[in-house]
């Protein structure tokens, strides 16, 4: 009878297991829902972050990008000075992994005047299957001085 009672427990068990491996939800990542990459992924070199101790005037600044839709994404970033100058701005340039380098795609240009810090943002179409990153040329001018930093954001699939 010891024998009968354990294959018995030991069924239940199986069934059960059997039944919550089944029953049990099956959940996606976000990179694998958005389907296949028409590429490689990029390499990781996120330089989303500046601070200029070398600059007078440019203190430091940002970009980021994130999924705004269906095959659109948001370009954020921020300039920031260490005091208010006569004009400052933030050239946002879409980017599109190739397999083997970054391709400057469309552009948008903000500025302000008699300002300290200036953040925006730019929207952009992508298509399917690619990895975008955000460029973004952050820049003030104050008495004949320009000085300008370049960061980049992280990389995502576009979907």
């Amino acid at each position: 009878m010891k024998v009968s009672k354990r294959l018995a427990s030991s069924a239940v068990l199986s069934f059960i297991l059997v039944f919550m491996l089944l029953a049990a939800p099956v959940s996606v990542g976000a990179e694998a829902s958005k389907g296949p990459a028409l590429t490689s992924p990029p390499p990781q070199e996120t330089n989303t972050y500046i601070l200029g101790a070398a600059n007078k005037y440019l203190y430091g600044g940002n970009v980021l990008i994130e999924s705004n839709g269906s095959l659109k994404v948001k370009c954020t970033a921020e300039t920031i000075a260490n005091q208010k100058v006569e004009s400052m701005g933030i050239i946002f340039t879409l980017q599109r992994w190739t397999g083997t380098n970054w391709e400057d795609g469309p552009s948008v240009n903000l500025s302000d005047s008699n300002v300290s810090n200036l953040k925006g943002y730019a929207n952009f179409e992508v298509k399917s299957g690619y990895y975008y990153r955000a460029k973004a040329v952050l820049w003030v001018s104050q008495g004949g001085i320009y000085e300008q930093s370049v960061v980049y954001s992280n990389s995502l699939l576009g979907s």
